[in-house]
């Protein structure tokens, strides 16, 4: 009843329905528009009840996880197919100019939000973005606990757009795809998630770039005791940095908790 293009645009959840009415949860309820909004969207009362940002975008996050992007994808298929006839005849020159004003779309927004929201919500230590040549769909990878795994494969029509948006986000370049780029990224500005992202872009073959994130979550520093060692090699740990001298490594594949013992 109520999708998830329409649940992410006004950060609302749906909680309940009786009596012709729907119960919906927002960080305002006083916000007269959002409800006449909805209410003239799906043709019902809309009864608003007051949630704090935080648990809205986590149950948007819970509840719309695969519908959204299909949702979203949707949308923006339409929203381009209407532009792309005016835009046959331009040239490369202003080809570039439409493509600074689509990283700024709202589609293009929420779905790269929510790629790195879902990808720090299962714990990934990497995202990696890898346009393919031609015809090939953009496919986007998590990394978790050293293992990659696809997230989702997106048409060739976002390859541009995907990289043009974090590189706005990551305050890089966006008209030099020749080179290598690092930046970083405080998502906490972005959306409610205490995430760091350090991003790096490569140009490959065919003059496409591809884009590696990695999550650094924030939080405070964990006790030695609370990082999850076993009895005997806490021992170990805690008899061999007491030692005067000596050389102390920690190793491990990405993602397995380095930092995290250092710190």
């Amino acid at each position: 009843m109520l999708t998830a293009a329409i649940a992410f645009k006004h950060k609302v959840v749906p909680l309940d329905v009786y009596e012709g009415k729907i119960v919906v949860a927002i960080e305002n309820p006083m916000d007269w528009q959002v409800t006449d909004a909805l209410s003239f969207n799906i043709n019902k009362y809309v009864e608003p009840v007051m949630a704090s940002p935080e648990d809205i975008n986590w149950a948007l996050q819970f509840y719309y996880t695969s519908e959204d992007i299909e949702a979203t994808l949707l949308d923006y298929d339409e929203e381009l197919g209407e532009s792309s006839e005016e835009g046959e005849d331009y040239d490369e020159t202003i080809f570039s100019a439409v493509e600074t004003q689509q990283v700024t779309d709202n589609v293009i927004v929420r779905i790269v939000n929510k790629i790195v929201e879902d990808a720090h919500r299962q714990k990934v230590s990497d995202i990696h973005i890898e346009p393919g040549m031609g015809k090939q769909k953009v496919v986007v990878r998590f990394r978790k606990d050293g293992v990659m795994s696809i997230y989702y494969k997106f048409p060739t029509k976002y390859r541009a757009v995907f990289v043009s948006r974090i590189k706005v986000m990551a305050h890089l370049d966006i008209s030099n795809k020749n080179k290598p780029q690092d930046g970083k990224i405080n998502f906490s500005h972005l959306a409610p998630v205490d995430v760091e992202l350090r991003v790096a872009t490569i140009p490959t073959a065919g003059g496409i770039e591809d884009v590696i994130i990695r999550l650094l979550s924030g939080g405070k520093c964990m006790p030695v005791n609370a990082i999850g060692l076993s009895t005997p090699n806490l021992d170990n740990l805690m008899a061999g940095v007491t030692k005067p001298y000596g050389l102390f490594q920690v190793c491990g594949p990405t993602g397995s908790g380095k930092s995290t013992t250092l710190h």
